[in-house]
């Protein structure tokens, strides 16, 4: 137990008075009287004696403190029990409701609140102050009406729904912890069943085991003797530990039976509401009594009851007071490369908006000055009215443009990929492949803005116990002194009752029950290990009806407790006092806890101090073989023994740990101990002071043995990661392992081969460090191709720590990393991993990173990446809950990679390069109207119709494409890794890709405006010789429009369904009755038109050819890309295969010719072998699969 000693301090209190020690004069005597009525108490540790007067001290200040009759604005105070129903209710002080929401909204609010955000959106209040511009008759283009509210209107509903529905599922959740139930002692002396929401500041609760507190609760009484309880905090701080808790004395002695509470009345004065989860003072009041309060008597919200029957409890912070709310914050938002990339473009094409209506304006102007008696009679306009009427017709020329062009940013993007994203992130939740049968669980999505981010994967950080691995440790080997037991390959027969172990050794079984090795110093040395095993751990034993359940730190302290079982040292449990029970031979042995000095990702050891039967006092010690090795005595045996086990082992991928032992004098852990109690109640560096007096106990150590676990690979791993690597993907394991073990791992999971070269950084001085990483520079830079692809760099955490502290290091490592496929990173803190994440990701900017793990440990290397998945391992929810994305198993990377986000890239990248030609496809004939209209901001297409054109007649066959068009199966994209190279080198959406897209909508769009200016404008509609008036002729512009970019997204689908064939010939279809009704309507500019579209035969010839000729275009564009795409696979499957010969100088010439286009991109470029072939090879296949630009 983390906190044993600490947490029996007030229940071993003797009721005398409390003693000013730091006031007296005679301190040396009054500490020695302190201490000796501690010794008279039954079951009293050593380090209950120690720190006795210091304890006194700490409660004599509590209670001086509030004592006082003036309460200052720093405390709190409340009443409970009777007192609590006596206070009338103009003087009642009213507390924070216990019902906690993580919704944004409620009902009331989320219509206003929700509105408001939506119009401060930038690109809402960019419309939104267009459509106030229309409402101005004197620059308005729609006759004053501000018609883009309506499609603004459409698309802020459609994000209001969106955000309704997932504020829902909050407000879901929510409702589902607020309405969970808790007994509340009522007025009558019964307890009574209500909801969270219900509790109240001063309730007396009932919290039973293995439920969770429903507020912060001061600790009463327990069912336990002197008020002990177990709490779980793995919520709070990722710890799966059970911890103590304890009542004080005082309030155990009052409260015998439920009776006793009904009188239980008083006033607690307590700290404001904050957010340290270990700190905690007040003061009770019960009549004249006070008592002190401190974190011991604090249970939290969010903790669970382990281990205890019941507790009692008084609630003191409730809902958002609560120190785990007031620990909540928000995730740091990331946005997608591609998100930052279409911003970009939009300001572009906003620029260019404003380039345009300012040139037209100005053109206008021009016009008028050459024409000014045109300008006069025709267009209304004075313009010798004067220079300053001059400047305000500009003005109202340029927001005329404005209003005009305003479509060329999309009004419906944003919320199209907001959409889009919501329903692929759907797809992943709801996946098969990815559901986990085991736990019945399937794939979250918390970030959805980053799926595209998923298919452009440079680098993966992985953890590996518990990601790579499945957690489950089983013990396999063990070594005492020279003794070696167990093998690799063994396997146990199953044991009742023992589990985590498959350890078949009849040699050690020999040795601790044939009596012939009675008295041998064999059997003694293997009794100790078992001893030892069975004592140093932190390991807590739950007592439930279907048995007792041990709660373990971690998965190894279970497979060496029950190792310990096996030899015949069995982990009873822990008495009152904290002892350790143990079961020697049918009986039970008591071994006194004093100390526990906790494992951490420094010191990477634990250790425990107990006082043994014949009253010597004995330090276990277990950890990393460094940190043991550097701590032995001088004349420590065994150590090259065990270090040849170790390094064995760790060959084999075992999990080693280091044994050692010292007999500690009564009068050295005296002085120890009381320089420990001082640090452990240090307000300040308390950690540093610990790890200080604990490096004064752990030195001069025995060296006992060793142990080996065997934390086996999860399913599919290996598969899994050398899919990855073929992919083009460096792949990184962050362990806190030993290197042997490290290295041994990646041979298991296929990281490294037989064929792998290594490149091993393991100095602790910094030129060494320097020389090291400039040596692997120089080698890797003469490796050609194929060589480079086995190279692999490993280094330690020590390394680390030189390397981050040396920039010229640091830029040697980013370039030798950043062309290494594997590096693996041993000995490395929790703090290490995220700076090695933050290293990559601030050195190569182009690069998308993504960390995967599953423990608290790895939630800061998560947030670090760009896209952090969670797995839902053993370690608790920590990393899945701080993470982007949440699978259960490693291999579902594989799908969520290359399957969703290889495609999500692919499809959401042509969905915003679609969004922005179907709009500059629209605005161009516009524009270049101009050049006829004279600048003159004359409209050409109908207000209405215009209005339409991207919520109804353009929106949806974009997004179901964005949806379910699929461009291979999904077992193509799980057994081809070639598939992903184009999505991950940003061949989907790049600045390139993008103006290709908006150079296609401008010569289109002038086709689209030209054909039919030229074709209509001078032939007469009918044989009365009357011309086709610019209404017609704009419409039929805007009809060839909405026909032209929704056949452009039907070629471009890869496979046809029913709705996709329905929603875009539907979008079309759709249009004409709109069309109609509009231009029936007699107010209309377009009165009549409908019709004369069938009617004209020009019209007719127009819209055919127009239609044909650029549906044709783009029919030749992508079979032509299909074509190519099938013969570089064969050109590639050939040279793959050798089918291809050196002086084959056709498939060399294809390939150069196609490698060397400029719309391909070949993907390597490294150095390469002399043959024609094999440098030919490389380049194809790097080109094959992109698309054709």
């Amino acid at each position: 137990m983390s906190e044993t000693k600490d947490n029996m301090n007030d229940s071993l209190l003797p009721s005398a008075e409390v003693i000013n020690i730091s006031e007296t004069g005679e301190k040396e005597l009054l500490v020695p009287k302190i201490q000796e009525e501690y010794k008279n108490i039954p079951g009293a540790t050593t380090d209950d004696v120690t720190e006795a007067p210091s304890r006194r001290e700490r409660d004599r200040k509590t209670l001086r403190r509030y004592s006082q009759n003036d309460i200052s604005s720093e405390v709190r105070e409340l009443k409970f029990g009777s007192l609590q129903n006596e206070e009338p209710p103009k003087t009642r002080i009213t507390f924070v409701t216990n019902a906690v929401s993580t919704a944004k909204y409620t009902m009331v609010t989320f219509f206003p609140k929700n509105l408001l955000e939506q119009v401060t959106k930038l690109a809402n209040t960019y419309f939104l102050l267009l459509s106030i511009l229309q409402c101005v008759p004197s620059i308005s283009i729609t006759n004053g009406k501000p018609t883009i509210l309506m499609p603004l209107s459409i698309v802020i509903l459609v994000s209001m729904v969106k955000d309704f529905i997932e504020d829902r599922k909050r407000q879901k959740s929510d409702d589902q912890e607020n309405n969970s139930k808790v007994l509340i002692l009522q007025t009558s002396g019964e307890f009574q069943a209500k909801r969270w929401r219900d509790l109240k500041v001063g309730d007396i609760v009932r919290v039973n085991r293995n439920s969770f507190f429903p507020a912060d609760l001061v600790l009463i009484n327990s069912s336990v003797s002197k008020g002990i309880c177990y709490v779980e905090t793995k919520n709070l701080d990722g710890e799966t530990n059970l911890k103590y808790k304890m009542a004080h004395r005082d309030t155990v002695a009052m409260i015998k039976s439920e009776e006793d509470l009904t009188r239980f009345t008083g006033t607690i004065l307590c700290e404001k509401p904050n957010s340290a989860l270990y700190n905690f003072e007040g003061a009770l009041k019960v009549g004249d009594n006070i008592i002190p309060l401190s974190a011991e008597q604090l249970l939290l919200r969010g903790s669970s009851l382990r281990n205890t029957e019941y507790v009692y409890g008084i609630v003191i912070y409730t809902g958002a007071e609560s120190k785990i709310q007031m620990n909540s914050s928000k995730a740091k938002g990331k946005c997608s490369i591609i998100e930052a990339l279409t911003h970009r473009q939009i300001i572009l094409i906003f620029m260019f908006q404003l380039t345009a209506s300012a040139i037209c304006a100005i053109s206008a102007m021009f016009w008028i000055a050459v024409h000014p008696e045109f300008a006069r009679g025709y267009l209304e306009i004075n313009y010798s009215e004067g220079k300053e009427n001059s400047w305000w017709l500009l003005l109202k020329l340029f927001s005329s443009w404005l209003l005009m062009t305003v479509q060329v940013v999309p009004l419906s993007l944003l919320i199209t990929l907001e959409v889009v994203r919501y329903v692929q992130a759907m797809f992943i939740s709801w996946d098969a492949e990815m559901f986990d049968e085991e736990t019945q669980i399937f794939p979250s999505v918390q970030a959805s803005n980053l799926n595209e981010e998923l298919g452009m994967v440079n680098y993966i950080f992985s953890d590996k116990t518990g990601t790579l691995t499945c957690n489950i440790m089983e013990f396999k080997m063990l070594a005492v002194g020279k003794m070696r037991f167990g093998s690799f390959d063994s396997k146990m027969d199953n044991v009742p009752g023992i589990t985590n172990v498959n350890f078949a050794s009849p040699e050690i079984f020999e040795y601790l029950r044939d009596p012939k090795y009675e008295g041998t110093k064999k059997r003694a040395k293997v009794q100790r290990m078992a001893l030892f095993l069975a004592l140093c751990h932190t390991i807590v034993i739950e007592e439930t009806k279907e048995g007792n359940i041990w709660n373990s730190a971690s998965p190894d302290e279970l497979a060496l407790v029950n190792a310990a079982k096996l030899l015949g040292y069995e982990f009873v449990g822990r008495d009152s006092e904290g002892a350790i029970l143990i079961s020697e031979e049918g009986k039970t042995v008591k071994y006194p806890l004093l100390n526990v000095l906790e494992f951490n990702s420094t010191r990477k050891r634990m250790s425990v101090i107990v006082r043994m039967p014949d009253n010597k006092i004995m330090l276990f010690c277990k950890g990393a073989d460094n940190m043991i090795y550097d701590r032995l005595h001088d004349s420590s045996k065994y150590r090259k023994e065990v270090e040849e086990f170790m390094l064995d082992c760790g060959n084999k991928g075992l999990r080693t740990l280091a044994l050692s032992q010292r007999e500690i004098s009564e009068e050295d852990y005296a002085e120890w101990n009381t320089s420990y109690a001082e640090a452990s109640r240090a307000v300040n560096g308390r950690a540093k002071r610990l790890e200080d007096e604990a490096e004064k106990i752990e030195k001069e150590m025995f060296l006992v043995g060793s142990t080996a676990i065997e934390d086996k690979l999860q399913e599919e791993v290996g598969e899994t990661i050398h899919f990855i690597k073929s992919a083009g993907i460096k792949f990184w394991v962050l362990t806190g392992d030993k290197m042997e073990t490290a290295i041994n791992i990646a041979f298991s999971c296929r990281l490294l081969t037989k064929h792998s070269i290594r490149g091993v950084v393991d100095s602790r001085d910094p030129a060494e460090v320097m020389e090291q990483l400039q040596r692997i520079k120089e080698d890797i830079s003469s490796y050609s191709e194929g060589k480079l692809k086995n190279f692999a760099l490993i280094i330690t955490g020590d390394a680390l720590i030189k390397i981050m502290g040396k920039p010229e290091i640091r830029s040697v490592l980013i370039e030798v990393c950043s062309i290494t496929p594997a590096v693996i990173a041993c000995r490395v803190s929790p703090k290490q991993k995220a700076d090695i994440v933050n290293l990559v990701r601030n050195n190569d900017k182009n690069a998308v990173s993504l960390s995967i793990g599953d423990g608290a440990n790895d939630v800061n290397m998560i947030t670090a990446a760009h896209v952090g998945v969670g797995i839902r391992g053993l370690e608790g929810q920590q990393a899945a809950r701080a993470s982007d994305y949440a699978i259960t198993k490693f291999k579902h990377l594989k799908n969520l990679l290359f399957v969703h986000g290889r495609e999500a890239t692919r499809r959401n990248g042509y969905t915003i390069c679609y969004c922005f030609f179907k709009n500059v496809i629209l605005i161009v004939p516009t524009i270049a109207y101009a050049i006829w209209s004279c600048g003159s901001a004359q409209p050409l297409y109908d207000d209405w119709l215009y209005q339409l054109y991207n919520t109804i007649f353009t929106t949806a066959p974009i997004v179901y494409f964005a949806v379910f068009d699929k461009e291979y199966e999904r077992e193509d994209f799980l057994n081809d890794s070639q598939l992903y190279a184009p999505s991950r080198n940003c061949e989907y959406f790049n600045n390139w890709m993008f103006w290709r897209w908006m150079r296609d909508g401008v010569w289109q769009g002038l086709v689209i405006l030209l054909i039919p200016l030229y074709t209509l404008a001078n032939n007469p509609a009918e044989n009365n010789g009357i011309l086709e008036g610019l209404g017609f002729i704009g419409n039929l512009i805007f009809t060839l429009v909405v026909v032209v970019v929704n056949l452009k997204i039907l070629v471009a689908y890869n496979t046809h369904s029913f709705g996709s064939l329905f929603l875009t010939l539907g979008s079309i279809v759709i249009y004409y009755p709109i069309y109609f009704a509009i231009s029936i309507a007699p107010s209309q500019g377009i009165y009549g038109s409908f019709g004369r579209l069938f009617i004209n035969v020009m019209s007719l010839f127009t819209q055919i050819f127009v239609i044909a000729t650029l549906l044709l275009w783009d029919v030749i564009i992508q079979q032509s890309k299909r074509i190519l795409k099938e013969i570089f696979q064969m050109i590639d499957q050939r040279l793959t295969q050798g089918k291809v010969k050196e002086e084959d100088s056709v498939i060399t010439m294809i390939s150069s010719c196609f490698c060397n286009c400029r719309h391909w991109v070949c993907l390597q470029s490294g150095p390469g072998t002399n043959s024609p072939i094999a440098h030919h090879r490389s380049q194809v296949r790097g080109c094959l699969l992109l698309r054709l630009e």
